[in-house]
């Protein structure tokens, strides 16, 4: 036994030497989710727009591949003779096949496309499925009991295997893809506890692979003979089948059929399509793992080749060291010890850090030490991520493009394919001009379509394993492709071109005999900004920049060389790859006085030419540019604005409302703290939250209190004269501000969007309906705006940029799907939405369908406009029963049920030409008269309200009304109807109730994150109602 270790472990050795990653190898790829990419309110048109945009983004990134979900719940996305449309494309023809579209635009630009394909999971139920057309496929527990929801077809049965083989290989041999991905290959991981009731088909669909709540394992821990692992040709009473020594041998024996017969399929028809699976990212280890809690034998696939590439979902980790032990260090909790066979043979292996986790956890930034980490592994061949929702979410494409993926790459082939490399291809270089080549390649075979790279170097040779490559494509005839350069390169000699042709397999060719440029131009460098502009006033305290055009020789940057008049201390720090310049000031300036820089001839860029201070083209001449300091200032802050008159003793405020101060400059924030800010009601002090921003050099601060006003009271605002500005002048006087909330309550919040991400909304230029504006309209998120007091902190963010030159001006950003789409509601709500004011007198207003689910659009209505005159958090709301309707394509009349459509923003009469909103907590609402002149009023019946908010994280708020003195229970269950928390229980009068739940169980322990139940109950009822916590 040791022997033969002895001799595998130098069998990995020789094979990590001779297979390791080259320098420009590497697969990079992204899952992209249906529901990404296509929606049953979208036209053709926009479903290619939107794909086109999926791939594109994939290319700006530098990936090499894309995993784009094609079977999903036992439907299809593309012309299936087998399976009806899915969920997301509304159950019918989209009107072209995505599949064949997709792959042909992926080809295009030279990514790989692997169809990703659910296997087993097959919770649909629409006529056609393979769960209707044949229930008797489904899993079943151990008292023969079917599965009711997320339900999944047994592995064990042949005729679900053979059935699942076809559906796979009509995609195979229909479709020229690259490669089959299977997800959900695996037995399921469901109970026949309660928790499984009442699901809808979005939940069931929107289901990730590789991730499990706290609540499914411990029902898994807890609950194993409920498990739905047996079928009818198998059920538990008729004992472990024959021929098997346990039922978990037979379970995984089950799936590695399927795999090994899918494979030999695959390799008889197109055995370059490599087949990869998406494994749980835990082979055999803890509680969620592939081997012993789903059957799932991936290593064995792997070693035994009945796979060509395993792409496990990396979902636990968030960290380098964490992958690196997963990978490799933490053995035998690691994947290295189990995969020998599979590396020494050359088959890839692929890393699937979780995006979506890394951005839960605030670890977004942790993706680049992550994959250099990774890079260290021999036999880690590249990554795959889940998913681009969270990279769109990030916008990370271009980030990936310039940093950690900064080059582009091809990617290793497997030893011992089917393939052969082709004869090398001819390249012909021709000059354009000074910056610019064409190349012409012709290939060597021109009956098949090959991958093609083209190679550039600053030698008179080429290395196929290590140099730059500027392109790949995928052709089978003769293409041209540009190298354009912008003179700002930092390489001023000739290069060498040289193109490889690889087969299907990605076995390359020699290189073609190379060609040489001319020696490639490089400008002289030039200032391309400063901070502070020319001729600017500033503030005293810096820092200052320059902003040059190319990488500069810092060596030649120095107090000679650059000169401050009057003298000023500062050090030189240098950023963007040694083209921003910072100079930070040891002290401050002095006020009101003029300031002048100049940067001498003398110094130079990498290459040593120098500056061009006047831009003529011709290095050698000094760049100056003045400042002055502002005058003095000897006040303190005051109030600019407020959503408060601070002069009267009366402001009514809605019980949800918040308090917006704006400050007419920059106040120091540390100044804004619990002894200088004070909320009370009567001689009680009020806990609140704030968010502090700034605007246009005002300080705006918003106060939230930690729980919602109280309906018909008093509060008062103390602002102390401690607020300082940046000076440390202060306020000259207390402020304080007098509030009376009004005579509402909330009996019902629903959420549309609290603006987590934003990938149900469009740009607003993908409406038709937009107009009038220029580029730098967008919509995005932002971490730095949010609402006091909600988690987590973010945003979303309206940037507009109005044409002047246009006659018409309308902003129309459009909400295509999901779930904020699918909140219905009608005119007996009021539509709210806290929105952070620009102050730009632009006008905003809500769109709204009606007559849903039917659609025109004569169906939609709107607000009346909202003028934008208020900086800062204010709440805005549409009353859908009483407010006005605004004029646009609809009738005027709000009619049936309601959906949203958009946010529209217009140019105002006095408005600015530019500027950005945000929007937080955008809901609908139900509100009721509490109290008649000044007296409250006693309902006539127990009322149970809604948390808020919801979902929460740290704590949550429940309100309760009982019309006469009772005994009352408040308790709280978790979703398998197990106590949590008796949060309320007792004798109690007649009136409004409010009680605090803080996340903790009876033994003030933390619950996990998932739904919970809240039950208000007396003698006779009991009103029961469902909470969401989020961490």
């Amino acid at each position: 036994m040791r022997r033969k270790k002895i001799l595998v472990s130098f069998y990995l050795l020789f094979s990590i030497l001779l297979f390791s990653q080259s320098g420009n190898n590497e697969f990079r790829s992204t899952w992209v989710i249906t529901w990404n990419w296509i929606s049953p309110d979208d036209s053709m048109a926009e479903t290619q727009d939107r794909i086109i945009d999926i791939l594109d983004d994939h290319v700006a990134a530098n990936m090499t591949s894309v995993l784009f979900q094609v079977r999903q719940s036992g439907t299809a996305y593309y012309n299936s003779s087998f399976e009806p449309w899915g969920y997301y494309s509304g159950y019918q023809d989209p009107g072209f096949d995505p599949l064949e579209f997709a792959v042909e635009q992926a080809h295009l630009r030279g990514l790989e496309f692997h169809a990703w394909f659910n296997v087993f999971a097959c919770s649909s139920t629409q006529p056609g499925t393979p769960a209707y057309e044949h229930p008797e496929w489904v899993c079943r527990d151990r008292d023969g009991i079917p599965m009711s929801s997320y339900r999944a077809l047994s592995p064990g049965l042949d005729g679900v295997r053979d059935y699942t083989k076809n559906v796979a290989m009509e995609i195979v041999n229909n479709y020229d893809i690259d490669g089959l991905h299977l997800d959900y290959i695996r037995w399921n991981e469901y109970t026949n506890s309660s928790m499984m009731d009442n699901i809808g088909p979005e939940e069931e669909t929107r289901i990730i692979d590789g991730n499990i709540s706290p609540e499914l394992l411990n029902e898994l821990e807890n609950n194993r003979s409920g498990r739905y692992l047996y079928d009818i040709d198998h059920p538990y009473s008729a004992g472990v089948p024959e021929g098997f020594g346990s039922w978990e041998e037979w379970w995984r024996w089950s799936v590695t059929t399927f795999v090994d017969t899918l494979h030999d399929s695959i390799q008889a028809a197109k055995p370059f399509v490599r087949l990869s699976v998406a494994a749980l990212g835990k082979y055999n280890w803890s509680g969620w793992q592939g081997y012993g809690t789903v059957y799932q034998d991936a290593a064995l696939w792997f070693n035994e080749g009945y796979i060509e590439q395993l792409t496990p979902m990396h979902y636990h980790w968030t960290t380098a060291d964490q992958f690196l032990g997963m990978l490799t260090d933490d053995c035998p909790e690691c994947w290295e010890d189990h995969l020998q066979l599979g590396i020494g043979s050359g088959r890839l292996y692929s890393v699937g850090p979780g995006s979506y986790m890394l951005d839960n956890y605030n670890a977004w930034d942790n993706h680049a030490s992550i994959i250099n980490t990774c890079r260290t592994v021999p036999w880690v061949d590249g990554y795959q991520f889940f998913s681009s929702e969270q990279w769109d979410y990030h916008d990370y494409w271009d980030h990936a493009g310039d940093s950690f993926f900064n080059a582009k790459v091809k990617i290793r082939p497997l030893i011992n394919n089917n393939g052969e490399a082709p004869e090398q291809p001819e390249l012909v270089l021709t000059e354009i001009d000074s910056l610019t080549y064409s190349l012409t390649i012709t290939p060597s075979n021109i009956t098949q379509n090959s991958w093609f790279a083209v190679y550039r170097s600053i030698d008179d040779s080429i290395d196929v394993s290590e140099d730059e490559i500027i392109h790949i494509q995928f052709d089978s005839s003769l293409f041209t492709i540009l190298d354009e350069f912008n003179g700002l390169q930092d390489y001023n000699g000739q290069y060498s071109y040289s193109v490889t042709q690889m087969d299907r397999y990605w076995n390359e060719s020699l290189p073609s005999i190379h060609s040489i440029s001319d020696p490639i131009p490089s400008f002289p460098p030039t200032v391309i900004g400063t901070d502070p502009a020319d001729n600017a006033i500033v503030n005293i305290s810096g820092p200052l920049q320059i902003q040059f055009s190319k990488t500069m020789n810092i060596e030649s940057v120095n107090n000679s060389s650059l000169i401050i008049s009057p003298s000023v201390s500062s050090t030189m720090t240098w950023s963007d790859s040694n083209h921003l310049l910072t100079l930070q000031l040891s002290e401050g300036l002095d006020y009101n006085i003029e300031y002048s820089i100049t940067l001498e001839p003398s110094i130079t860029d990498i290459n040593g030419v120098p500056l061009d201070g006047n831009m003529d083209g011709t290095g050698g001449d000094a760049y100056s540019f003045d400042f002055w300091t502002v005058e003095e200032d000897i006040y303190g802050p005051a109030v600019y604005q407020s959503n408060l008159d601070l002069q009267s003793d009366n402001n009514l405020l809605d019980i949800h409302d918040v308090i917006t101060i704006v400050f007419d400059e920059i106040v120091d924030q540390t100044s804004l703290n619990e002894s200088t800010m004070n909320l009370y009601r009567g001689d009680n002090a009020v806990a609140y939250d704030t968010h502090v921003s700034e605007h246009n050099d005002k300080t705006v601060l918003t106060i939230r209190p930690s729980e919602p006003f109280i309906p018909v009271t008093d509060y008062e605002l103390v602002l102390g004269s401690g607020i300082e500005d940046m000076l440390g002048n202060p306020m000259q006087a207390e402020i304080i501000g007098n509030i009376q909330t009004n005579q509402f309550e909330y009996s019902d919040i629903n959420i549309i969007d609290n603006f987590d991400n934003i990938n149900n909304w469009w740009q607003p230029s993908g409406s038709g309906s937009t107009i009038g504006v220029l580029a730098g309209t967008e919509f995005s998120t932002s971490n730095s705006f949010y609402l006091p007091g909600t988690s987590p902190q973010r945003s979303a963010r309206l940037s507009y940029v109005w044409d002047l030159g246009s006659a018409d001006h309308l902003l129309r950003e459009y909400l295509s799907g999901g779930p904020p789409r699918e909140v219905y509601f009608n005119s007996g709500f009021i539509l709210q939405c806290y929105i952070y004011g620009d102050g730009s007198y632009n006008l905003f207003r809500f769109c709204v369908d009606d007559h849903v689910p039917d659609a025109a659009a004569a169906y939609h209505e709107v607000s009346e406009w909202f003028l934008i005159d208020w900086i800062g958090w204010k709440l805005i709301e549409w009353d859908l029963g009483t407010d006005p309707v605004g004029t646009w394509i609809g009738n005027g009349l709000l009619e049936g049920t309601l959906r949203i459509d958009s946010f529209q923003m217009t140019l105002g009469e006095s408005g600015a030409s530019e500027g950005a909103i945000y929007f937080d907590n955008f809901r609908v609402i139900i509100r009721n008269i509490l109290s008649t002149d000044n007296e409250f009023f006693i309902p006539d019946r127990i009322h149970l309200s809604q948390n808020f908010p919801n979902p929460f994280n740290a704590s949550t708020w429940i309100e309760y009304y009982i019309p006469s003195s009772q005994d009352i229970d408040l308790t709280i269950y978790d979703i398998l109807g197990r106590q949590v928390l008796r949060l309320d229980h007792g004798y109690r009068g007649p009136g409004l109730h409010r009680v605090r739940w803080d996340g903790r169980n009876s033994n003030n322990g933390r619950v996990s994150s998932g739904t919970y139940i809240y039950l208000l109950k007396n003698d006779k009822t009991a009103h029961p109602k469902r909470m969401i916590l989020l961490k």
